[in-house]
């Protein structure tokens, strides 16, 4: 558990937590975790061939896909990958790891001087990092909107929640008007198509098995759809949200918020953090989270190479 300990605890300070109360050796050993299983998966033979050949990109070979660990000083050690924008062969960006503290031009010198004879053949655009905070970025990601379940559930409940009904389908069925609504959405909004995309029917199967995944009614009238998937928050139970999802004739009321807070009244849990990435973007969603108390505590940065 102690190898790569030291990113970890850089990475864990990334995380604006100090109001969620976590146990913070929990957290770190979550982190650990994830960092050597990402290590090891994406350093699989069989990992960066299927990277290769899903991409198709010229002059490049499956080990030009590995992860990389790199000691550029003493005590100063980097990981760092070759991703790219929603699987678009021609949207590279060098994903970032650091087990210092660092800043964005540190790390365009970092690039210049390590990893840019490496990565140069992708092509990439930008590189990747994470703070605590929202900082003058060339580009913000995601953020992870956050809070603790029975926070949000010492406010009282909205007006309209007496009028909706969440109700668990039986089968699939809900799937294709859900489909049809996220194309909807994508001619409305072509710039979201690529990072806010629609989940695929197993992923929204796994949360209906699990009875996280409602339909919603108002008035007995069928307007949108909300899931959730049982997944931890830095080792703490959790609820990541999957989706919320109003039809187009249902949006701009001011209703998805409280389809999110009845939601969580409903599926009686308040011990768990809920928790999602937001594509920063993606602006009516992310005043959904804030207005029921979730908190922007970790953004995805990227800073342009040149």
């Amino acid at each position: 558990m102690e190898e790569n300990r030291d990113f970890a605890q850089i990475s864990f300070g990334t995380f604006d937590i100090e109001h969620l109360g976590l146990n913070e050796t929990l957290a770190l050993n979550f982190l650990t975790e994830e960092i050597n299983t990402k290590l090891t998966e994406l350093n699989k033979a069989e990992t960066k061939e299927k990277r290769w050949a899903f991409l198709k990109i010229p002059h490049t070979k499956p080990d030009d896909f590995a992860e990389i660990q790199l000691q550029i000083a003493d005590t100063k050690k980097i990981i760092a990958g070759i991703r790219h924008f929603n699987q678009q062969k021609d949207k590279a960006f060098v994903a970032i790891q650091t087990n210092f503290i660092t800043h964005k031009e540190e790390l365009k010198d970092i690039y210049k001087q390590y990893l840019g004879n490496i990565f140069g053949k992708f092509s990439p655009q930008y590189l990747r990092y994470f703070t605590r905070q929202k900082i003058a970025a060339d580009k913000i990601g995601s953020c992870f909107m956050v809070q603790r379940i029975a926070t949000i559930l010492e406010e009282s409940p909205y007006a309209e929640e007496q009028n909706i009904t969440l109700i668990s389908p039986q089968n699939a069925a809900y799937y294709t008007w859900y489909e049809k609504e996220y194309q909807k959405f994508h001619l409305k909004n072509p710039s979201l198509a690529h990072s806010v995309p629609v989940n695929d029917l197993a992923y929204m199967e796994n949360s209906r098995a699990i009875n996280l995944l409602k339909e919603v009614h108002y008035n007995g009238q069928v307007i949108g759809l909300i899931a959730g998937i049982e997944e931890t928050f830095l080792g703490h139970a959790g609820i990541y949200m999957a989706e919320i999802l109003l039809k187009e004739s249902w949006k701009g009321l001011g209703l998805a918020k409280v389809v999110q807070r009845k939601y969580l009244r409903e599926i009686n849990m308040p011990e768990k953090i809920v928790w999602g990435t937001i594509d920063f973007a993606n602006k009516p969603s992310l005043h959904t989270a804030l207005a029921n108390k979730r908190e922007a505590i970790h953004y995805e940065n990227f800073i342009k190479i040149t």
